[in-house]
């Protein structure tokens, strides 16, 4: 008891014929349990697959709207390094035989 509760005679509220708590879904799944997370995995799989395939929906329509854009800028980079490419090549070489 605590201080703040008033003192006297406590009773009792629990009921002794109350049926017995059901055991947890656990306890009674048992001999189930290997089957039921090997299909949560199947099924985790499968929302997986399709949310694969929705975002690669996504990106692909994305593309497809906005490729030619895409393309010219990674065209002008690799345009750009190829142009550097012999510089750099000269300069490593240069600095190994120096």
């Amino acid at each position: 008891m605590r201080d703040d509760e008033p003192t006297g005679i406590i009773y009792r509220t629990h009921d002794n014929s109350a049926p017995a708590a059901a055991p947890a879904a656990e306890e009674t799944d048992d001999k189930w349990g290997d089957w039921n997370r090997w299909a949560d995995q199947k099924g985790d799989a499968a929302v997986q697959r399709a949310f694969d395939g929705w975002l690669a929906s996504i990106i692909a329509e994305a593309i497809a709207q906005e490729g030619s854009e895409v393309l010219d800028a990674v065209a002008k980079v690799f345009k750009s390094a190829t142009e550097k490419l012999p510089r750099w090549k000269a300069r490593s070489t240069c600095s190994l035989r120096c």
